[in-house]
């Protein structure tokens, strides 16, 4: 681009493949002889002139800003209102569910997880990152790592992000939603908590 940018102004520039030619090889190694890199300095120094005197000018910098700008002024708009509904999504869902989770998941047992960090941040258990972001044995679906995954009895999660729960097996003890879900283009905006075997009583000192 900026060699025919500089033909058409007429500048008188080296092709790229003659500049390319001037790399010799040399007991293995590539090397740039001195008279190559003389013409190749030539070469960038006229790029620079060429983009500051004909390119980035003073006049096309101030209408970059102006276009910057008005693009800043007719999202921001929108954008605050995404990052609002984010945080409403993550308050309703991902902190209510941690929550509930400490309070009602007595201790000592590991729960699975797709948002392992509310659910850490929040409780004092084991936590699995089912999708394994932050489970490197289960994102590359180790076989150990599935082993442990297969005797977690506690599992919160988006259906859609979590599609192997067995219905036959798991039971829907929780579920907390939320409206306009904004985080991921998601089929659901809910997290339901799983549970397999006995209907969990409430921890230790809890009523």
């Amino acid at each position: 681009g900026i060699t025919r940018t500089a033909w058409a102004l007429g500048e008188d520039v080296a092709e790229p493949t003659d500049l390319v030619r001037l790399f010799e090889a040399q007991n293995g190694r590539v090397v740039l002889p001195d008279c190559g890199l003389t013409r190749l300095r030539a070469f960038w120094d006229l790029q620079e002139r060429v983009y500051r005197e004909n390119i980035y000018t003073d006049e096309v910098l101030a209408a970059e800003a102006m276009v910057t700008r008005a693009l800043e002024l007719g999202l921001s708009s929108r954008n605050a209102d995404l990052f609002a509904w984010n945080c409403q999504n993550i308050e309703e869902l991902d902190v209510a569910v941690a929550r509930w989770l400490q309070d009602h998941v007595p201790p000592g047992e590991t729960i699975g997880a797709v948002d392992a960090g509310a659910a850490r941040y929040f409780g004092d258990h084991r936590i699995l990152d089912v999708l394994g972001l932050n489970h490197h044995g289960l994102l590359r679906q180790e076989k150990a790592a599935l082993a442990e995954l297969d005797q977690v009895r506690f599992i919160s999660t988006l259906p859609s992000w979590y599609p192997s729960v067995d219905p036959s097996s798991w039971r829907t003890i929780h579920r907390v939603a939320t409206n306009n879900y904004t985080i991921c283009r998601c089929s659901q905006s809910e997290i339901l908590v799983y549970h397999r075997g006995q209907e969990p009583g409430p921890p230790s000192g809890k009523q």
